[in-house]
Formats: C-alpha cells, sequence, structure tokens
C-alpha cells in the first residue's frame, strides 16, 4: 500500500499542437503520436495521483492528461497560457486495473512547449510496486548479437553490458515484463531475456519472426537481492530484417515495506560532464542528462519520503581531481553525497547517509569539480521509504535496572558489595 514515485523526464522536449503521448512509469519523455506504442499494460492494481508536470512558457491551450484504455483519465493538468512552472493535480486520482493500459497525454493550440518532466504517484492495492518503463525506437539489424538495455529511463542498445546495469537496494521481485514491437522485417525469432549479475533469469520474451505489437512474459520472475546487478538482454539470430522496439517495460514488487529503487539512464554513449568547478544538475529518475539548471532538474516529490543509497556507475573517467556528488534538497546540499575518484571508473555510491523529504520539496542531484578531463555517467539510483524510518524503540529500565523485552524480563547482575575488612585483623 505504499506509494513510489514515477517520473519521466528529459533534458526538453518539444511536444507540438497534436497529441503526443508518454509513458507510465520512471522513463525517458517521448514525443510519439501513436498512443498504443507508449501504453504500458499495468498488471499490479493500484491508485495513480499527484499528476503534476514541468513546461516552460511556450504555448497556449496546454493540457497534460492521464489516459486509460485510450480514454482521457481522472487526472489533468491545464498551465496557465504562456506561463513557465510547475502544474500539478493534487485532487484527482485514477483506480487501475490489472488489465488497465496507461500512458499519458500532451496537447496544447498554439506553440510547441518544451517539458522537462511528469511526475505520478503509485500506491499499489496489495503489497508494494514501483512501475519501469526504458523507452525510445531503437533499431535492431545485425545477426546473432546480444545487445543489453537498462531497467528504466533512456532505452539504448548497449554492447557493454555494465553500461546498462543498474543496480538494486530495495529487494523485490522483478515481474510483468513487456515489450512493445513497431516494426519487424526479421525471419527469425528474437529473444529479450532478463539479466541478473550478468546472466540470464528466468524472464523470457519470444518475439515471433515479422511479428509487431506488444509481448509479455507474465509468468516468469526474477528475485532481485540487495546489490544485485539487472538489465535487459536482446538477441537477435540469423537471417537479417530490421526490428524495432519501443519499449521495454516492467515491475518490481517489494519483498516487504515499502521501499522501492528509482533509477535515470540516458544515450547510447553514455552522459559526458566537463570537469568545472560550477555544479551540474540531474534528475533523481528518468533521463539522465542534464536539463541544463537546477530550477529544471528540482522535482517535487510527492510525498513524503526518506532517500538513501544514492549511487552512480562512470564508464570513463579522466578528471585530474576527485568530483563530489550531492543531492539536493529546496536548493541546498543534503548529507547525500560520495566523491568521484580522480581517473576512477565503477560504482560510487553512499550508503550511509539519508535524507526525509516533504512531498512539497524540490529534489534534484549535482556533481562539481574535477578541474580538468571529463567522465561518462551512465545509471543512477536511489532507494525511497514512503514516509520515515520507524523510531528505535529503546526498552523501559525498571528501578532495579531490568529490562522488559517482549516477554523475556533481563535482570540486571546483582554484585554484592565488598566487605569492610575484618576489625580484629592482625597486622601484616
Amino acid at each position: 500500500m505504499g506509494k513510489a514515485l514515477l517520473l519521466a523526464s528529459d533534458p526538453g522536449l518539444a511536444l507540438g499542437a497534436s497529441a503526443r503521448f508518454q509513458p507510465f512509469g520512471s522513463a525517458d519523455m517521448q514525443a510519439n503520436t501513436n498512443e498504443v506504442q507508449m501504453q504500458m499494460t499495468a498488471r499490479i492494481a493500484g491508485t495513480l495521483s499527484m499528476l503534476a508536470a514541468q513546461v516552460d512558457a511556450t504555448g497556449t491551450g496546454r493540457s497534460v492528461k492521464t489516459r486509460k484504455n485510450t480514454a482521457n483519465g481522472n487526472q489533468t493538468l491545464s498551465p496557465t497560457d504562456s506561463t513557465a512552472g510547475i502544474f500539478e493535480d493534487n485532487t484527482n486520482t485514477d483506480t487501475v486495473t490489472s488489465t488497465d493500459r496507461i500512458n499519458f497525454m500532451t496537447a496544447c493550440s498554439t506553440g510547441t512547449p518544451v517539458y522537462y518532466w511528469m511526475r505520478q504517484v503509485f500506491s499499489a492495492t496489495t503489497g508494494h510496486a514501483a512501475y519501469f518503463n526504458c523507452v525510445s525506437a531503437i533499431s535492431y539489424t545485425a545477426d546473432s548479437v546480444s545487445t543489453f538495455a537498462p531497467l528504466a529511463g533512456q532505452h539504448t542498445n548497449q554492447t557493454i553490458e555494465a553500461n546498462a546495469q543498474v543496480k538494486i537496494r530495495a529487494p523485490g521481485t522483478l515481474q510483468n515484463a513487456q515489450v512493445y514491437v513497431s516494426a519487424n522485417a526479421r525471419v527469425t525469432d528474437t529473444i529479450l531475456y532478463s539479466r541478473i549479475n550478468g546472466s540470464r533469469g528466468t524472464i523470457t520474451i519470444t518475439i515471433g519472426a515479422g511479428l509487431t505489437g506488444l509481448f509479455e512474459d507474465t509468468t516468469h520472475t526474477d528475485t532481485l537481492v540487495d546489490g544485485a546487478l539487472v538489465d535487459w538482454e536482446l538477441v537477435t539470430s540469423t537471417g537479417g530484417g530490421t526490428l524495432t522496439v519501443q519499449r521495454l517495460s516492467s515491475a518490481v514488487v517489494a519483498a516487504s515495506g515499502n521501499t522501492n529503487d528509482i533509477f535515470a539512464s540516458g544515450a547510447s554513449g553514455g552522459t559526458t560532464r566537463a570537469a568545472s568547478g560550477t555544479p551540474t544538475y540531474y534528475y533523481i529518475a528518468g533521463n539522465s542528462a542534464s536539463p541544463g539548471s537546477e530550477a529544471l532538474a528540482k522535482v517535487q516529490h510527492g510525498f513524503q519520503a526518506t532517500l538513501s543509497k544514492m549511487r552512480l556507475y562512470v564508464s570513463a573517467n579522466t578528471y585530474a581531481t576527485d568530483a563530489t556528488v550531492v543531492l539536493r534538497v529546496n536548493g541546498a546540499d543534503t548529507a547525500l553525497t560520495f566523491p568521484v575518484t580522480a581517473t576512477t571508473t565503477g560504482w560510487f555510491e553512499d550508503a550511509t547517509h539519508s535524507v526525509t523529504v516533504a512531498g512539497t520539496d524540490d529534489v534534484c542531484w549535482s556533481i562539481t569539480g574535477g578541474t580538468s578531463g571529463s567522465i561518462t555517467l551512465r545509471t543512477f539510483g536511489l532507494t525511497e521509504l514512503d514516509g520515515v524510518p520507524p523510531p528505535v524503540v529503546v526498552p523501559p529500565v525498571d528501578a532495579s535496572g531490568g529490562v522488559s523485552i517482549g516477554a523475556l524480563y533481563v535482570r540486571r547482575p546483582f554484585h554484592r558489595p565488598l566487605r569492610a575488612p575484618y576489625a580484629n585483623a592482625p597486622d601484616a
């Protein structure tokens, strides 16, 4: 029943007057005019709420709406004409069943408004779950090749698996995998596999030769433990032809409690940042590219949460000195921070600190420093707990020093005081 943030983002996506359709879940934003390609079948029932978006001042008659089964949902935004800012619907909700097809729709009367992010909050009817979408049209043409894609963010076809992996910190079950194929001239089958720690998982989707549309694995699941590295593998066979994939979708159901991960990933070549003493700001989920300023990168979280285990994968690093990554809340640095060591690649993480944010708090992250050189960012992760951690309860101590722990009573050891020396003892 806990809440999970679903954030689609882009460094700045121009959306025209005609209807444009956006993916559901943590994802890269799109300007797709074909709604069916962006519809995710929500196999986990729940409630969507807290629709919000950030848009520039371009255009009039603008709107953002939830969509369910190609019809308008209950949530809607009507950004003020020619006005930039964050617009929210904190009143309406949408109920989602296990067969509903969900996405967003934008439209406007005039102009080409630029959107930066769109937010939803999902509350599963039973348990705790988060949805993920790896989105962007990618064509696969090479024969007998394996390529790798991240769990969420921008769809890429990586040849080096580490560049696509996300790191799990909230254990759960990966399930309800989906792939949407918009074009397929392959003459042999293509197979999608889940990948856990560099090996194939149990989730498997076969895309038949020449077939298009939605393909799912509603049977198999993969258990994700703390520290697991997760991605997708797409394998072509022989015979030639081009296959175009629009999105890879899934859900992660928490093993227990109200904790889930959120992720960001970027273009096939990664996100490059040149060394600078000026901070560069990034979204906490969706697309990992910077929109250029903190005002655009910051996202209102939507509900009270405790954020922890901030992490980043760096695939290339020529920095001459260390850089600093820090979570930012309301324009200020927080306790969540870690250094990116000069000339070092791999995973960097703050596994110790946590930060509690309110629903109206603005959240992003930044990198500062490096002196010279550049780094290539791949995937970013953050773990969120709905609400705040339960307080640590100290058992009461009674007058005798005993402690009650449930039905167990632990008595303080009794120490008899030392007796005074015997009065008539002879002198030594």
